[in-house]
């Protein structure tokens, strides 16, 4: 592995069992909101490295949308990943949050998407 890759897959990483940690905090401790940043930040640098590791340019300000599409290209097991849990946005006063990343069967979803896009790019 490059110097990149590496970078990437440690900060992946790194982020992925903080993820993980907070996740098996006892349910009403739980952040959810450091969860799905520290998740999005992780599949952000794990894909990154893949993408490193094919050789297959991409910038700093490429968009997860973007990195996921670039990565779909080389491995098309990610055909088959659900992405679009992704796309939540930010909670408005009185909606319901079971829709948003504040929830957390949301985050655990999330999660579990890191989870699997790991397993699958660099678990061999």
């Amino acid at each position: 592995m490059e110097t990149t890759q590496l970078n990437l897959m440690e900060i992946a990483l790194h982020d992925y069992e903080a993820a993980r940690e907070e996740l098996n905090r006892p349910e009403h401790d739980v952040v959810t909101h450091s969860v799905c940043q520290l998740t999005r930040k992780s599949l952000s640098s794990m894909l990154r490295a893949y993408l490193d590791q094919n050789n297959v340019p991409f910038s700093v300000d490429d968009t997860m949308e973007n990195l996921v599409q670039a990565s779909k290209k080389f491995n098309p097991a990610l055909s088959k990943m659900d992405f679009d849990i992704l796309a939540c946005s930010q909670l408005s006063l009185g909606e319901n949050p079971a829709n948003y990343c504040i929830s957390e069967a949301r985050v655990n979803n999330c999660f579990r998407l890191l989870h699997n896009l790991k397993e699958t790019l660099f678990v061999k």
